[in-house]
């Protein structure tokens, strides 16, 4: 980075709606967050002239289609600077004596392809807001969420595959647990071998049948929830 950045004057930062102090800039048309756009390769979508610092002079133009570079920093407007929001990332070519590259700037009225920003990630604030308040309703109400989010149908339906799921789940346990104790018994009871072994072989196929049934019901309620879903969509 370059030293100069943090000898840069300095203002208020903005408060927006997500009730975060932050920094709001309007790029390409769409409105961002600062943290959203650090980090990220800017693209132009048209010309854009690349300065040598804010409010100075015009050190080369990067041509549509063309790579900026990486955002890494930025200068709230000023007085000094034109009244601009600045953007700075590294100069392709130019280095400091010690290797670093030095800084280049472009202001937020910029020509840049806000398309690439998506593919990386990147929210716009209004994206960012939605995103926030769905967080907050799921954790404050999920019941109303969901079925705000889903319909009623599709709840009602998931529902009872949650039943089937756990009251399956209970038997298959159960069985186990039965199984469990007449092994034991058998250790301990030479002499019931044989009828126990009989129970053991019919408990493993009651459990195996009940194991297929709950296969077929998990089918049936998929179709099912699969059914619900078109409906709804239409």
């Amino acid at each position: 980075m370059n030293p100069l950045n943090t000898l840069l004057p300095a203002c208020q930062c903005q408060q927006h709606a997500l009730g975060a102090l932050t920094d709001v800039v309007k790029l390409g048309g769409r409105t961002y967050s600062i943290d959203q756009l650090l980090d990220k390769v800017l693209v132009a979508s048209g010309p854009i002239r690349v300065y040598d610092r804010p409010g100075g002079n015009v050190m080369y133009t990067v041509s549509s289609g063309q790579s900026v570079g990486k955002i890494y920093s930025f200068n709230r407007p000023s007085a000094t600077n034109g009244g601009q929001f600045w953007l700075q990332f590294d100069h392709p070519t130019a280095k400091w004596p010690n290797g670093v590259p030095k800084a280049a700037w472009i202001t937020s009225d910029s020509y840049v392809d806000t398309r690439v920003l998506e593919t990386q990630g990147t929210q716009t604030l209004k994206q960012q807001m939605e995103a926030e308040k769905e967080k907050a309703e799921r954790q404050e109400d999920p019941v109303s969420y969901y079925l705000k989010k889903f319909g009623l149908p599709v709840l009602l339906i998931a529902g009872g595959i949650y039943t089937a799921v756990q009251l399956g789940k209970t038997v298959i346990e159960t069985f186990d647990t039965r199984i469990r104790t007449l092994e034991t018994n058998r250790e301990g009871d030479k002499q019931r071998i044989e009828n126990i072994d009989k129970k053991i072989d019919r408990m493993l196929e009651m459990q195996q049948e009940m194991q297929r049934q709950q296969m077929d019901f998990y089918k049936e309620y998929a179709g099912a929830l699969d059914y619900s879903k078109r409906q709804l969509n239409k």
